[in-house]
């Protein structure tokens, strides 16, 4: 592979395109929102996919929804129209595995080869190389895919048949669902039961019970301080429809994750969108014993 395409370039796009620049590969691409910022990427940026299909031996895709990805593939100037047999397409966004799975028989119908692709970490953890990318479908394209994705993941894991990463993606999300609110719930009983806060943090994530989402959210909850720089809960609103839907087709029981689940989507009702996940510490900081979430 020579010449590679980048759509949707965000903040995790933003993180690859860095990343491919490092490996020496030239970069093509196309973001909506704004082309402007292409320039100081370093990347060439196209008029539409179409023409950065045309220009790339492989395209990877980071769009923020399904509304996004239906007008880059199908729209005018649109990915598919541009798709020449063999090439190889990377989607990295999380989308309904139905949805996904008809866009990848959109791209073989043409010829072409599809990944799905899932990117677990923040922006600053992919810069820190301390994330991951699950790659899923058929073994060749996947290896080449992994060379890519290696440019900002040395963890990249082929989990397996199309499908497969976004199935493990949301099985990841449900985990930080749970041990978000896990940590929250630690902290909020610490707090009312009387310990300094920030000693609640550190004891805590010192402690046999700690996880990953204690120690970096225990911290934000003692000084009450919600950035969504690590992780809006908002970005989360997809993954709270898609999990329960998930598991349903599986017929597997998710009793963390529904209560779990009630405590981020009143969180994101009551106006904390914009903030961290760690902001359901001050939903649990509200409630009383046995009460339910109420927005703050």
């Amino acid at each position: 592979m020579n010449t590679i395409g980048l759509i949707g370039v965000g903040a995790i796009g933003t993180v690859f395109a860095a990343g491919l620049r490092r490996l020496g590969y030239p970069v093509v691409g196309f973001n909506k929102p704004d082309m402007a910022a292409f320039a100081g990427l370093g990347l060439t940026p196209c008029d539409n996919p179409c023409a950065v299909a045309r220009m790339a031996d492989a395209v990877l895709l980071c769009l923020p929804h399904e509304k996004a990805a239906a007008e880059v593939y199908r729209g005018a100037g649109g990915l598919l129209e541009g798709l020449r047999p063999g090439q190889l397409i990377v989607d990295l966004a999380t989308y309904s595995f139905a949805f996904k799975r008809r866009l990848a028989q959109d791209i073989v119908a043409r010829g072409g080869l599809a990944v799905d692709g899932e990117v677990s970490g923040t922006p600053d953890m992919l810069q820190a190389r301390a994330g991951t990318v699950f790659l899923a479908g058929d073994a060749g394209p996947c290896a080449l895919a992994a060379e890519l994705c290696r440019a900002v993941a040395d963890e990249t894991f082929m989990v397996g048949p199309f499908g497969h990463a976004t199935r493990l993606k949301l099985i990841n999300n449900l985990l930080s669902t749970v041990h978000t609110l896990a940590a929250a719930e630690a902290m909020a009983l610490g707090v009312k039961s009387g310990f300094e806060p920030h000693v609640l943090a550190r004891a805590l994530g010192a402690g046999s019970g700690s996880s990953k989402y204690l120690v970096s959210r225990a911290p934000m909850m003692a000084d009450r301080r919600f950035g969504g720089e690590l992780g809006a809960i908002g970005l989360f609103g997809k993954y709270l429809g898609y999990i329960p839907d998930f598991a349903a087709d599986a017929d597997a029981a998710t009793p963390l994750f529904d209560v779990a689940r009630r405590w981020f989507l009143a969180a994101i009702e009551g106006g904390h969108a914009q903030e961290d996940m760690a902001v359901v510490f001050e939903l649990l900081l509200a409630a009383g014993r046995g009460g339910e979430p109420k927005g703050a």
